[in-house]
């Protein structure tokens, strides 16, 4: 599939996913790792549990069964440059904890694809099987919670349990000054007023912004040299559910291409969003429901036994605050008026985050934030 072919499929699953949860609160969605871990998934499927994946992911891995060569394929590295991005865009883990013996080149290519941890339990101890799994994304996460993830209903029988991460410390090029920040208003998605503590910065950017558009884009460069945060602000007057009917992420290379260098005053709040998902239902209304369906499923290239997918998770923390040295953007600028006409970008209502690369043109990571304060 190509860069935009991924995109499209992002963004069409963030927009579900936003939907099922009533299109309010925060969401936080690391849809590149959802894709490179569903590819792992399909290459331990056969039949028509293959076949439905297969139309989604839009890539056939016929060229990978070949137990000898696949690892000097194309294909292979094709994949293994997909899990990098992922990797490095959102320090994303990925598990699959079941009571079965996976076949061992199932084993080699899902560590190609998403460096998928097998964690074999005893469903005869789910309190020691969802200790361990609790124990695994408390470790893989880097941060304590003083909740359990799971608890015991998760484990049983030929249950299998899919987990993926999404740890994200929003880390820009050009840090914000904590002294600069102040308690301002901020209107959450249902118009009520709050306090929010609210980053202040004056700095250049790239600002994409079009007559024909219900919104504008701040580029706003983060340390890792491949990745932008594009940060999406509906125009007055207008909603993240009314930009999400226009806004798209495959078009992401076109508003980053068309963006033009502004000095700005840039007003943003601190958050936090910890969540956990489960994209089965998401999932189903894209076709995908044999893997689901203890009678359906058929991960005949996995194992040898009769598994299905019982729960399949993303858990995300994401924080946004400033931090770490202050740089400056190595970005000249054409013209010293800039300096004297500063462009006003406040969020202050709900507004969409994304982690993007402009060179692999991909939508890596995409958020949603309607209330700063709730974590």
């Amino acid at each position: 599939m190509t860069d935009i072919g991924v995109n499209y499929f992002i963004s069409t699953v963030f927009n579900q996913l936003y939907a099922t949860q009533n299109a309010t609160g925060n969401i936080a969605f690391n849809g590149l790792g959802l894709y490179v871990v569903m590819a792992a998934i399909n290459f331990g499927l056969r039949g028509r549990s293959y076949e439905q994946l297969l139309r989604v992911i839009g890539e056939d891995f016929e060229e990978l069964y070949d137990a000898e060569n696949w690892a000097d394929s194309d294909l292979a590295w094709r994949w293994a440059d997909l899990r990098h991005i992922a990797e490095a865009s959102s320090n994303m883990k990925a598990g699959l904890l079941c009571s079965c013996d996976i076949y061992t080149h199932y084993q080699e290519i899902s560590k190609l694809m998403c460096r998928l941890a097998h964690l074999n339990v005893n469903v005869s101890n789910p309190t020691d099987a969802v200790g361990r799994m609790n124990r695994w994304i408390s470790l893989n996460m880097r941060y304590r919670s003083d909740t359990s993830f799971f608890d015991e209903s998760i484990v049983g029988g030929e249950r299998i349990l899919m987990i993926y991460t999404l740890f994200l410390q929003i880390d820009w090029r050009t840090n914000f000054n904590d002294s600069l920040t102040k308690q301002e208003i901020f209107y959450d998605d249902e118009g009520q007023l709050q306090e929010v503590s609210m980053m202040n910065q004056e700095s250049f950017n790239l600002i994409y912004e079009s007559p024909d558009d219900n919104f504008r884009i701040l580029f706003k460069r983060l340390t890792h040299p491949l990745f932008y945060t594009a940060i999406v602000l509906p125009r007055d007057g207008m909603d993240v559910k009314d930009v999400l009917k226009s806004f798209k992420t495959d078009k992401m290379d076109y508003y980053f291409e068309n963006s033009s260098i502004r000095y700005v005053k840039l007003k943003i709040p601190k958050f936090k969003i910890s969540s956990q998902i489960d994209l089965i239902k998401t999932l189903k209304e894209f076709g995908i429901t044999d893997i689901f369906d203890p009678h359906f499923s058929d991960f005949g290239r996995m194992t040898n036994r009769s598994v299905f997918i019982g729960n399949f998770i993303q858990v995300a923390h994401i924080t946004a605050r400033e931090g770490g040295e202050t740089t400056f953007e190595d970005i000249v600028a054409p013209d010293e008026q800039l300096f004297l006409h500063p462009y006003e970008f406040y969020v202050k209502r709900p507004f969409m985050i994304f982690v993007y690369s402009p060179l692999e043109n991909l939508v890596c990571v995409s958020i949603i934030v309607t209330n700063p304060n709730a974590a």
